[in-house]
């Protein structure tokens, strides 16, 4: 896994999103900035959703997902 890290790292800067569940029981929220400072990263915040945001709340992961899409296309 660090060595995975260490070479998205090196690899060239694209616009990316990292999407945090302030719920997670695996992943602590806390990590998010740190993270997205890493790898150059947007944050999206995904409130009140636990590690399987995916299906509790995938509309609103996905509007998430569409402005931050939108501000590519500008």
């Amino acid at each position: 896994l660090i060595e995975l890290a260490d070479r998205l790292e090196a690899a060239d800067r694209r616009p990316s999103l990292l999407l945090s569940a302030t719920d997670d029981a695996y992943v602590a929220a806390t990590l998010a900035p740190d993270v997205a400072a890493r790898f150059g990263s947007d944050i999206a915040v995904l409130r009140d959703q636990g590690h399987w945001w995916m299906t509790s709340d995938p509309q609103g992961a996905a509007t998430q997902l569409a402005a931050f899409w939108s501000t590519l296309a500008n």
